[in-house]
């Protein structure tokens, strides 16, 4: 498969030039000793520095760089630590190409091999963690109006860079965990990262709804962007497909979604609570897409999302059905083309 404008950084090296200072034999001892201390100040031009930032470009402090193969070799001093805004300068001894070596706690070691010295830019991945952590709260600020036959819901995701959506997990958007929701004498499973808060409705009966708690689960810990998506469906239809055996990822597309929010945390524990208005941004655009062809033991997803500040923010997801014509998907903005991407998943991102 082939990913539309995908952009490469370039690495661009910084060289540092240092000009012969001719020493004047007639010139007293003490004259010259203060002319090459004034030169050395004024000529030695600004150091390269190393910079070290995760997959949000934010920068990593504590960071270990190792320049070549062990400590010591090929020169002194080769083994750095980045400061708080993830950089550290570039020895003045490194002169030939080397590996570069990173790591940091929470984070994939990373290396390099054959990096000529001057300015780098190193971008770590997270770590998986043997246990994931789990975030957890309640999407606020939800607009609940009781008895409109409308359920007032939100989905809660963790935004991705856009260099992972070659390996997109469609567990992140619609949890493969669950949590148990009792209505009209009922128990359902519904994915654990949807939040709703608690309303009345009728269905034959009066039915109360009450999970305002979402779970999501992480790979691993750091700095994370989450946004939540509010949305509604109708309560009658979506129950009675319930009650048909349907699962919740086969009704998505009866779920009208409307906007939503983003919060950014770092997890620094296997728990963190973090509760999320669902009312700050109002996805007023849509973009209608085509279905694609699917085999028939394969639910096609599509996805789409917008690029934030560096981040890919979901927005909205919808299942595609063989011979059931287009749909439409939310967006929040829609002043460029689209880029369409299926990777072997069978998940199909649309991104602004």
């Amino acid at each position: 498969m082939k990913l539309a404008n995908i952009s490469m950084m370039a690495l661009v090296a910084l060289t540092l030039t240092l000009t012969a200072c001719k020493n004047d034999k007639s010139e007293k001892p003490e004259a010259a000793s203060v002319a090459r201390f004034l030169w050395s100040e004024k000529a030695i031009p600004a150091e390269a520095q190393i910079e070290i930032v995760n997959q949000f470009n934010e920068p990593i402090q504590g960071a270990k760089i190792l320049i070549g193969d062990a400590q010591g070799s090929p020169f002194r001093n080769n083994f750095l630590t980045s400061d708080t805004l993830g950089k550290a300068f570039v020895p003045t001894e490194w002169s030939g190409p080397a590996s570069v070596t990173v790591d940091a706690a929470g984070y994939v070691r990373q290396t390099l091999l054959n990096v000529m010295p001057g300015n780098l830019t190193l971008k770590l991945s997270t770590a998986y963690l043997a246990q994931r952590a789990e975030v957890r709260g309640q999407v606020t600020q939800l607009p609940v109006v009781n008895g409109d036959k409308l359920v007032d819901f939100a989905l809660v995701m963790p935004a991705v860079a856009k260099s992972d959506m070659l390996n997109f997990d469609i567990g992140e958007v619609i949890s493969p965990y669950s949590d148990t929701l009792s209505a009209g004498g009922q128990n359902s499973d519904i994915p654990s990262n949807i939040s709703l808060p608690k309303q009345n409705e009728s269905y034959f009966i009066n039915v109360t709804l009450d999970k305002p708690l979402f779970r999501l689960k992480m790979t691993n810990l750091g700095p994370k962007k989450f946004v939540t998506t509010r949305g509604r469906f109708v309560f009658k239809t979506v129950v009675g497909e319930l009650r048909n055996g349907k699962t919740f990822p086969q009704l998505i597309n009866y779920f009208s979604i409307l906007g939503g929010s983003i919060r950014s945390s770092v997890l620094t524990a296997p728990l963190t609570n973090l509760d999320i208005p669902g009312n700050e941004i109002e996805f007023k655009n849509t973009l209608s897409v085509n279905s694609v062809p699917a085999q028939a033991d394969e639910m096609l997803l599509v996805l789409a999302t917008n690029e934030i500040d560096g981040s890919m923010i979901p927005t909205d997801v919808k299942r595609a059905t063989n011979g059931r014509g287009g749909f439409e998907i939310s967006l929040i903005y829609i002043y460029a083309k689209p880029k369409i991407f299926v990777p072997k998943t069978r998940v199909c991102p649309v991104y602004m």
